[in-house]
């Protein structure tokens, strides 16, 4: 099965994390030890060349003598000194191994668990239609009809139809707003995927529990899945200067906007940065339009017959 095979790839991904964590946080505890009695050992010496008597109260050979003697000491506590800049460097550097092995493998179980998804999501659609074919057939046997009848195979404007790759629960783009007015795109959540996958059900992200204003029954067209900031291959990123369709910050709906600087890709912690857009209609006290930080996953693409807002 793909969640026992995707389990034990998980498994035996972090099988050997314990253990290497364990040593590097060991050698940084050793390293402490070490830096704590260099740190005594300075302090005495420091110590020991503040109870040495002053200049004055020396005679000359005495001088001559102590001389040598804070000499050493400077010396000795120079070494120890440089020691101890190492050392530190030494557990600065295990700190950012030990943070980046973390980061790597949640990365990499963060990326298992989003093919898992969509694999699971695509697997229990199937199940779904062989459900629907069985019951379709036993229902024929016995003539006695339980669903309306219908060609068996999807008829081929369905496979041609360019329905969005989602599944029950994720999160989408969806337009609400009815034919030849402005477009009103809303952040929603799927509900219910029909068996062709040609209408979603969504409810508002921004609706109050038990309101049935929330709830939209949509084509394919007026969805668009969300892309995903921790998955680097296949998703679309956009370029300086090109329209996209974007969540306005602190807000559920979606506004025509402009990329200013483009989402980079970050190794450290496997996922997208934010992109800097402009939005239409969104003016600062100077007239202009202030640059705002939108999330990756929040950005899709500009519908080829979007309609903007009359101002």
């Amino acid at each position: 099965a793909p969640q026992k095979i995707y389990l034990e790839a998980a498994l035996e991904d972090v099988a050997g994390l314990p253990t290497e964590l364990q040593r590097l946080l060991n050698t940084v505890r050793d390293i402490d030890s070490k830096m704590a009695g260099l740190t005594a050992g300075c302090q005495a010496i420091a110590r020991e060349c503040c109870d040495l008597p002053a200049a004055h109260l020396r005679s000359e050979q005495k001088k001559g003598d102590q001389k040598a003697e804070v000499g050493e000491l400077r010396e000795e506590l120079k070494r120890q000194q440089e020691t101890l800049l190492q050392l530190a460097n030494e557990k600065i550097q295990l700190s950012k191994l030990a943070c980046e092995l973390v980061d790597g493998h949640l990365g990499k179980l963060d990326k298992e668990l989003l093919h898992f998804e969509a694999e699971l999501g695509v697997q229990q659609i199937e199940e779904y239609r062989e459900e629907q074919q069985i019951a379709v057939t036993a229902n024929n046997l016995v003539s006695a009809p339980i669903v309306p009848d219908r060609p068996r195979a999807p008829a081929p404007s369905h496979k041609k139809q360019s329905a969005p790759s989602v599944r029950q629960g994720a999160q989408v783009a969806a337009k609400v707003s009815p034919p030849g007015v402005p477009d009103e795109w809303i952040l929603a959540r799927v509900t219910k995927v029909s068996e062709g996958g040609s209408v979603f059900t969504v409810l508002d992200e921004d609706a109050e529990g038990g309101e049935g204003s929330g709830i939209h029954s949509l084509r394919s067209s007026h969805i668009i899945a969300l892309p995903r900031p921790g998955l680097k291959a296949g998703e679309v990123k956009y370029s300086t200067g090109d329209a996209v369709l974007a969540v306005y910050p602190q807000s559920t709906m979606f506004y025509r906007a402009y990329v200013v600087e483009p989402a980079k890709w970050q190794k450290v912690s496997n996922t997208f940065t934010n992109y800097i857009l402009t939005f239409d209609d969104d003016q600062d006290e100077a007239g202009y339009p202030p640059p705002r930080a939108v999330p990756f996953g929040h950005v899709v693409p500009l519908p080829k017959d979007f309609k903007p807002s009359s101002n």
